[in-house]
């Protein structure tokens, strides 16, 4: 990490940060139905309630006929009081996620929270194709007047007409080095945080790994890596105001 890039903000923009993993097993097993039952036994004691989510209903031929579903978690495990009550642990057919909701923890925090999953699951025996594992972060950062792009480090046309002022959503894929980075920005977008609404621009930065080879031995470096092109991307788009104004911490 360079020491250009803050360490944290001090008016911390993130809405949620998702970190996914996707897998198959080659014995056919239906995870679906076990692997939520195991992990719940393991990690309970930090996310005691349990939350059954839409996809839990939809029949499972349905469900490995559709991409989109086949990865959809269908229990959703949350923090108790204190630290944890900031995450989730989601479990379906073919995918485990961490999710962290503001406040956010922080990195050091997260990454832990992460490993202590991922050093559980390959003693199980059942998740013995891992797919591929991604970290998305989503963020809105709040620029007035709104819609507008002018806090970011970009310009924008269309033809003649200057987009920086008006709603936009901007999608874009970046392929380097063997992760794939997913960016997505939406102006004049809103959510209610903490009690308030906020709205500004919404910056959803996605960085995938697909590299399973040695995929439980090197897990940790490949994550270590995921989240520096993220969090590069994300300082990336922000005009140097816009980082002054969120308050970098650098030490």
């Amino acid at each position: 990490m360079t020491p250009s890039l803050p360490r944290r903000l001090s008016r911390e923009p993130l809405v949620e940060a998702i970190w996914e993993m996707r897998f198959d097993s080659a014995q056919g097993a239906p995870l679906g139905d076990l692997l939520p039952g195991i992990l719940y036994q393991e990690f309970r004691d930090v996310f005691p309630n349990v939350v059954r989510l839409p996809a839990a209903d939809i029949p499972r031929p349905i469900v490995t006929q559709d991409e989109r579903l086949r990865y959809a978690p269908t229990l959703r495990f949350e923090g108790g009081p204190g630290e944890h009550a900031a995450l989730a642990l989601q479990v379906g057919e073919r995918v485990v996620s961490l999710n962290c909701r503001r406040p956010y923890l922080g990195w050091a925090v997260f990454r832990q929270r992460i490993a202590d999953v991922v050093r559980y699951l390959p003693g199980l025996g059942l998740l013995d194709r891992p797919e591929r594992f991604s970290l998305r972060y989503l963020d809105l950062v709040d620029l007035n007047p709104q819609p507008s792009l002018a806090g970011l480090a970009t310009t924008l046309r269309l033809a003649d007409l200057d987009l920086t002022q008006r709603p936009v959503q901007m999608r874009t894929e970046l392929d380097d080095e063997g992760l794939v980075s997913i960016i997505q920005v939406a102006s004049a977008a809103e959510a209610r945080l903490e009690g308030a609404v906020v709205r500004g621009v919404l910056i959803d930065i996605d960085v995938i790994c697909a590299d399973v080879e040695g995929f439980w031995s090197a897990f940790e470096e490949r994550l270590e890596r995921v989240h520096d092109r993220s969090k590069r991307l994300f300082f990336s788009l922000l005009a140097p105001e816009t980082i002054d104004r969120l308050g970098p911490v650098y030490e």
